[in-house]
């Protein structure tokens, strides 16, 4: 997994940590190999015991596969580094550990979050083929690990912000826009009232102006002007969408009040026009969703597949079978 991390974002060279003396046992190996994940996050930081590998080593992982340690070391140099300045939030889960025959084979998963939004979240398994030399040593020749993700939806992730951290956006962008032009209206109808007597009520058909209103038609007129500005304070105290009820419910019936049917008419399709546009801006934006999203569901959308570990692979199924 490390080589999609150093392919996408170049680290440089630099020195990995110094050198311990080889295990002598299998259980020994499997402990050093489980503090690669627990102590130094090795498959961010590309940071392994190096110790426990024989200098020949063969690693495979999904997109590349090359013999040698020296080459390992090569691949991963400086990327701890670069990651801290990319990435947050980053760690190598080691989910299980066992010795099996003559391997170790860990399950793990690989989270992190990157300062351009996009989230790394792939699961794998990692088989650490070893052998005893004549020094009584034990050493990996053979690391294989394999995804529960096909590689380009590990690459995509790398690249792509998730919908999670994009959501909801649009919508409050969207109610912004409609809070402020209330406001803007309630500013200019407050205006119009006060200087003009109303000019903008007579050009609706209110012969007379604000003046002429009775008591009712005066009351509600001036509450709706000033609907505006409460719903920008609502909004202010973190209910857009309560202000934007509100603001639409007072509308309608200060509408609903006047002597000129057309302005009710009028103000129904205009608030019904605003709350069309609202459902269809949280419906693009990924803020409607159908119900919470199960960590399975996402995973078998983006595309995941199970590998066979065992035996340099084996047959391929979907998550979901």
């Amino acid at each position: 997994m490390t080589s999609i991390i150093k392919t996408t974002i170049s680290p440089p060279n630099t020195q990995i940590r110094p050198v311990q003396p080889p295990p002598k046992s299998p259980s020994e190996l499997a402990a050093r190999i489980s503090d690669d994940y627990t102590s130094y996050n090795y498959l961010w930081t590309g940071d392994v015991d190096s110790a426990c590998f024989n200098d020949e080593c063969e690693f495979t992982d999904p997109t590349i596969s090359f013999k040698g340690l020296d080459t390992f070391q090569r691949n991963t140099g400086g990327l701890s580094r670069v990651v801290d300045k990319v990435a947050f939030d980053t760690s190598s889960d080691l989910l299980s550990c066992s010795i099996d025959g003559d391997a170790v084979v860990t399950m793990w998963r690989m989270k992190g979050n990157f300062k351009w939004g996009s989230v790394l979240d792939v699961t794998g398994n990692t088989r650490f083929t070893f052998k005893e030399n004549d020094s009584g040593e034990f050493r990996v020749v053979s690391y294989y690990e394999t995804w529960e993700m096909e590689p380009s939806a590990a690459v995509l992730q790398l690249v792509t912000p998730r919908k999670t951290e994009r959501a909801g956006r649009k919508v409050e962008e969207y109610k912004d826009l409609i809070i402020n032009a209330y406001l803007v209206s309630s500013v200019a109808h407050i205006a119009d009232i006060a200087v003009g007597d109303g000019v903008l009520l007579q050009q609706s058909g209110v012969i007379g102006g604000f003046s002429a209103l009775p008591f009712v038609g005066k009351a509600a007129v001036s509450t709706w002007a000033g609907a505006g500005l409460v719903t920008k304070l609502i909004a202010t105290a973190g209910k857009p969408g309560l202000g934007m009820g509100v603001y639409g419910f007072v509308e309608v019936l200060a509408a609903f009040l006047a002597p000129n049917s057309d302005t009710f008419v009028n103000a129904i399709a205009v608030q019904g026009l605003i709350a069309g546009c609202y459902l269809v801006v949280r419906l693009k934006d990924g803020d409607i969703k159908g119900g919470e999203e199960t960590e399975e569901k996402r995973r078998v959308k983006e595309g995941i597949i199970k590998h066979g570990w065992g035996g340099g692979g084996g047959e391929q199924k979907k998550a979901n079978e």
